[in-house]
């Protein structure tokens, strides 16, 4: 009973390894056979293909039912999917997407991801295999198809084994083998030379996914492929310029990157900037900011830093002048803090913040800043740090997944009542001597607060430094752009005032934020009084040689802004590379101020997309794909038929008479058959013949010709190359007027 259900379906038993073949060969790589879920796995997964083998079975003798029935089932698998990736997301913080691709350790062996991947592979491979080997027979889509789980392999394996990608090359190819067998019947096969082409071009399609996608310590271009497989449309220029410290600063250009590639995955409470680097000159000519030689290399180990650095905060400052007025009456009348006595600010929160790299390495630590503390664990010792506030490691690039952590303070909250009771009404020479008398204040009184006072006299020196640093580079804004910032600036009393009705100014300003838009001009000039479009680094640009014109020491800044996913966790893409203004506030510290607009809405389809899921689910991102599938599908109905037709004609130009005189007698079978919709395969050649005839077109010598090449070996075909293509051109337009008329007309297509 068995070897007559094999001998009468071999076809279907011949599909249906190779779709148990592909899901296997999917579940081993995702590690879906530990555990105790293999119980469940293996025979799930026999059912739930035979179930979608008939379900198809049905739907291609029932058509209008098993249609009905076809849509149910599919409604129900994509809600199934849909809740499960949704549930996995929300237990173990990443999408399913995400886990699939890269098999982030933040999801190892996650079981509703696991269900998520069953539910979409079974009903995938089923439903297309089936499609391709019994309905519409297509070697090649077959063959694609099963490039997929070594595609994956390669992608989301940890190490790379070849052995293993081998074994599961191996088990496709036994699979087709088995399939194309099954389909002799069909007179699918007709040389056993095209058996083992099929595999030979197979195995060499694996090891060239192999040898073309390795994994990122052994490849030198893996980042292509990243992008590849990760969507987006970046270029690996622009994620070079920003995976170093660099000389220069990346041009408007580096921030039209749009991928979607993960580079920072981030746990905890995270700052809205997050520093690369900072750049000190401006270059009027090629608008761009560059790196000072000597301040940007003159670095500084971090040893003991953090013991220092720890005090460096508001409420330790308010603490440390209180305690100055207390050893010495009058300290703060002396300075104008009056008011300040009266102020009642509690301890600041020491706010902590993990950082991964994902298949990302970097010789820089990314830190917001006002960072307090940074632990990179074992390349402590090789951290080093400008006088910019850039962290980097010495020893380049760190590790693939690397972490480290960074602590800050929240400051921010408390900047309001600090301004408001005259705590920056200070120039920087006031400042100076603030600072200095109260450090030496509090070390003659051996005060614990005294760490407070020389953490924010040497950030203060520095700054002096920094502004005297950059005032030749201020000499070169022009007269234009000085009378501006002075009238934005006029009657203010201090920078933070000045600063921030700067940055109010590109706020109402009528300014646009465009990553498509050219400018004909890139001078500062045209950006701020006539084109008011650009990026991020226009912005900021524009920004930092206002404020400086306006007296202010202000730096150019390169980092990323974080994007949150839920709760603690935060990520950082490569499309979230930012450019932003620092302003040094007296007694507060470098602060940053963000003079970019919100986006128009002007951005790559992948920020539409990531707008639409959020919105709206994940449902209205299906159906924006199904709406565009759909299209597309339009298109090449039209389109396809004619790009076949043509090739297949340059096809009978290069092939042999005989063999080209077989290939129009099967296409004519093909296309008559579409045309007077019957099967023509059971006609003879001497029936084809006749109903051609009475459509106007005689093709008698063609199908005597093909019956003498199949039934008489030696039969030389006495018409030429140029013959037989003009033949089956008239044959072609015979049927096409017959189509469109339904009227015989009068091509003679024979010789």
């Amino acid at each position: 009973m068995i070897r007559d259900f094999l001998s009468k379906h071999k076809t279907e038993c011949g599909a249906y390894a190779l779709v148990l073949t592909l899901c296997f060969s999917l579940f081993v790589i995702y590690d879906a056979f530990s555990g105790t879920a293999a119980l469940f796995l293996i025979p799930g997964t026999l059912l739930i293909c035979a179930a979608y083998f008939f379900l198809c079975a049905f739907v291609e003798k029932h058509r209008f039912i098993g249609s009905v029935l076809f849509g149910f089932v599919l409604f129900i698998v994509v809600r199934l999917f849909i809740f499960f990736s949704r549930y996995g997301m929300s237990a173990y913080q990443a999408i399913f997407l995400e886990w699939m691709l890269t098999k982030g350790s933040n999801a190892e062996g996650a079981v509703f991801f696991l269900i998520s991947l069953f539910l979409f592979f079974t009903f995938f491979f089923s439903v297309t295999v089936y499609y391709f080997s019994k309905v519409l027979y297509r070697m090649f889509f077959l063959t694609l198809i099963s490039l997929i789980p070594c595609v994956l392999y390669v992608k989301v394996m940890s190490e790379i084994n070849n052995v293993s990608l081998v074994l599961i090359a191996l088990c496709n190819v036994a699979v087709f083998i088995l399939h194309r067998n099954s389909l002799r019947d069909m007179g699918k096969i007709t040389k056993k030379a095209t058996l083992i082409a099929s595999g030979a071009v197979f195995m060499l399609m694996i090891f060239l996914v192999a040898s073309a996608i390795p994994k990122q310590q052994e490849a030198p271009y893996y980042d292509e492929f990243e992008d590849l497989f990760m969507g987006g449309d970046t270029s690996s220029d622009i994620e070079d310029s920003f995976s170093d410290l660099s000389e220069f600063s990346g041009d408007a250009s580096g921030f039209l990157s749009q991928s979607n590639r993960k580079m920072y995955s981030l746990y905890g409470s995270t700052a809205s900037y997050l520093k690369r680097q900072n750049f000190d000159y401006y270059d009027f000519a090629k608008d761009r900011w560059y790196a000072d030689e000597t301040y940007s290399t003159t670095y500084s180990t971090p040893e003991n830093w953090e013991a220092v650095e720890q005090y460096k905060n508001l409420p330790s400052l308010h603490s440390a002048l209180l305690a100055a007025e207390e050893y010495e009456p009058g300290f703060l009348k002396a300075h104008h803090l009056n008011e300040i006595k009266d102020l009642r600010l509690p301890l600041s929160l020491l706010q902590t913040t993990r950082i991964q790299s994902e298949n990302f390495g970097a010789s820089y630590f990314l830190v917001p800043s006002n960072v307090i503390c940074l632990d990179v664990g074992e390349l402590q010792d090789s951290c080093r740090v400008t006088p910019g506030g850039a962290f980097f490691s010495e020893e380049g690039a760190h590790p693939l997944n690397f972490q480290y952590s960074y602590s800050y303070y929240t400051d921010y909250v408390y900047y309001n009542s600090w301004i408001l009771a005259g705590g920056v009404d200070f120039d920087n020479e006031e400042a100076l001597k603030l600072l200095t008398d109260l450090r030496n204040v509090l070390q003659e009184n051996e005060d614990v607060w005294y760490n407070t006072a020389s953490s924010y006299l040497h950030q203060q020196i520095e700054a002096d430094y920094y502004r005297e640093l950059c005032t030749e580079n201020t000499v070169e804004i022009s007269s234009e752009l000085k009378d501006f910032a002075l009238s934005l600036t006029d009657g203010l009393s201090n920078d933070y005032e000045k600063a921030a009705a700067i940055e109010s100014f590109f706020q109402t300003g009528g300014f646009t934020y465009d990553l498509q838009y050219h400018a004909p001009d890139d001078s500062p000039e045209y950006f701020l009084f006539t084109g008011k479009t650009g990026t991020c680094s226009d912005f900021a640009s524009a920004y930092v040689l206002l404020a400086r014109a306006a007296g202010l020491t202000v730096r150019y800044a390169e980092g990323y802004t974080p994007e949150a996913e839920g709760g603690n966790r935060y990520v950082i893409k490569n499309r979230d590379s930012h450019a932003f203004p620092e302003v040094f506030i007296q007694n507060i510290g470098w602060m940053v101020f963000e003079p970019t607009v919100a986006s128009t809405g002007n951005g790559s389809p992948l920020r539409f997309l990531s707008r639409l899921r959020m919105d709206y689910g994940l449902m209205a991102v299906i159906a924006f794909f199904l709406v565009v599938l759909t299209v597309l599908a339009t298109v090449l109905r039209f389109l396809l038929p004619l790009l076949t037709e043509w090739a297949f004609r340059i096809r009978l130009h290069v092939t042999s008479v005989p063999y080209g005189t077989l290939l129009a007698y099967k296409r004519l079978l093909k296309k008559g058959g579409r045309v007077f919709r019957e099967n023509l395969k059971s006609k003879t050649p001497h029936e084809l013949s006749g109903l051609f005839l009475s459509i106007g077109c005689d093709i008698s010598c063609l199908c005597h010709y093909a019956e003498q090449i199949l039934y008489a070996p030696g039969f030389v075909a006495p018409i030429t190359q140029k013959q037989l293509c003009e033949n089956y051109a008239s044959a072609c337009k015979a049927l096409r007027r017959y189509r469109k008329t339904g009227r015989p007309g009068n091509h003679k297509a024979d010789v």
